[in-house]
């Protein structure tokens, strides 16, 4: 059990830590989305290769998202396989003990 909860503990925080990497990619993305619509209300010669380079950064950005999106949902059902695995030894533990006494 004591494995269990340790196992637990680390694929809740590696969670926490993909949950963390994509609010900042997200915020990233939010930013520069800021910038073309900037770019937008002062056109130049400069604003086609500024929109270029934005494409391929939010292209890049919405990979990224979805690839952590991905890792935070396999984490997850990783996490609920592991919280089912020590709930179930619990009760295993728990009846074990009810029947001795």
């Amino acid at each position: 059990v004591v494995k269990l909860r340790e196992d637990l503990d680390a694929s809740l925080k590696k969670a926490q830590s993909l949950e963390d990497e994509l609010q900042h990619v997200k915020a990233g993305q939010a930013a520069s989305q800021q910038q073309m619509e900037a770019a937008k209300e002062h056109p130049s010669s400069q604003n086609d290769e500024v929109e270029k380079r934005w494409r391929e950064e939010v292209e890049g950005l919405q990979t990224k998202i979805a690839q952590l999106e991905e890792e935070s949902q396999q984490r997850l059902n990783q996490v609920r396989e592991k919280a089912r695995a020590v709930m179930t030894k619990l009760r295993e533990d728990l009846d074990a003990s009810l029947q001795k006494s």
